[in-house]
């Protein structure tokens, strides 16, 4: 019983290191093939560079641009991409070839393991894990054979990524000459500039000058017209002046002549009415002087007439007439 139980433990133990390894295989072969699959690109762009075609960055990168964090390498140049395409698709080629050692080395265990347990049983199921084994020493050989051709083209790609940095080193280089004439260009641009800015600066004050001349030289002619204009209309204008004046004087003349015949003709009137005023006080002193001596004799007739009795206002004197009985 003892015994029964130990090879059929055995017997189970081997059935289940024959499934781990078939599912082990399994996974082995779909990481290669997936790695085969990522760098069978790779491998054709290197055929093409060997054979003098060109390589480029997209047929190294991956397929997809990269998303979420890594989104700044979109901006990025494309020789640094195809850098870095490079170095990660060697990283890439050295996980698979250690994650293939590291399977190699299990499926020889498993191998070597199963070797024991075939010469320990004999039974059916030894013999399906004998086909096991034989497939995965096929499997192991197959791999070791993709490790030799991803170590090449590791190496490979080692050699292009270090022509890659050498060229990058001469572009920057040549950028750095490039930088370097730019730099002197623009200097002797900047000195040139300095030159013809002098230059201009010389020619447009000499053009100010002759510009300056000319402006006085036109404003001095200006001035000369505009002062025989003035002149001319000076001399106009005294003219009619002199004109006006001669007028004036002559309307003056007849002015004073018409005021001196007027001062005349009323000096005239004046002593006509002086002569009429004096004539006519002459007969004035005259009439009051006959009137005068008439109220004489009439008071000497009445003062006689008292002194001898007779009644006053009955007895008249002859010839006497009395005040205001005349027409006078």
């Amino acid at each position: 019983m003892v015994c029964f139980g130990r090879r059929r433990f055995l017997r189970i133990a081997a059935a289940l290191l024959a499934t781990c390894a078939f599912a082990s295989s399994q996974e082995c072969s779909t990481s290669v093939r997936n790695a085969a699959a990522a760098s069978s690109r790779t491998l054709g762009a290197l055929g093409r560079c060997r054979r003098g075609g060109a390589v480029t960055p997209e047929e190294i990168a991956p397929r997809r641009p990269p998303r979420g964090l890594f989104a700044f390498l979109r901006r990025k140049s494309a020789d640094q991409m195809y850098r870095e395409a490079l170095e990660e698709q060697i990283q890439l080629m050295e996980r698979q070839i250690r994650s293939a050692r590291e399977e190699s080395a299990q499926l020889r265990k498993l191998i070597k393991d199963r070797g024991t347990v075939s010469r320990r049983e004999a039974s059916y199921s030894v013999r399906k894990g004998m086909d096991t084994v034989k497939e995965l020493k096929d499997e192991v050989s197959r791999l070791l054979k993709r490790i030799d051709e991803l170590e090449n083209t590791k190496a490979e790609l080692v050699v292009l990524l270090e022509i890659e940095r050498k060229r990058v080193e001469e572009q920057a280089k040549l950028l750095e000459l490039e930088r370097r004439k730019l730099g002197e260009t623009e200097s002797k641009s900047k000195d040139e500039m300095e030159k013809l800015r002098a230059t201009l600066m010389d020619q447009t004050k000499k053009q100010l000058e002759d510009l300056e001349r000319s402006a006085e030289k036109r404003v001095e002619e200006e001035k000369r017209r505009l002062q025989l204009e003035a002149n001319d209309r000076v001399k106009a204008e005294r003219l009619r002046g002199l004109e006006a004046v001669e007028e004036e004087k002559v309307k003056m003349r007849k002015l004073v002549k018409a005021l001196a015949e007027k001062e005349k003709k009323a000096l005239q009137m004046a002593e006509e009415k002086k002569k009429k005023a004096s004539k006519r006080a002459e007969e004035n002193r005259k009439a009051s002087k006959k009137v005068n001596e008439k109220k004489t004799s009439s008071k000497t007739l009445i003062s006689g007439n008292s002194r001898s009795g007779t009644p006053a206002g009955k007895t008249k004197a002859p010839g006497v007439t009395v005040r205001g009985s005349t027409g006078k």
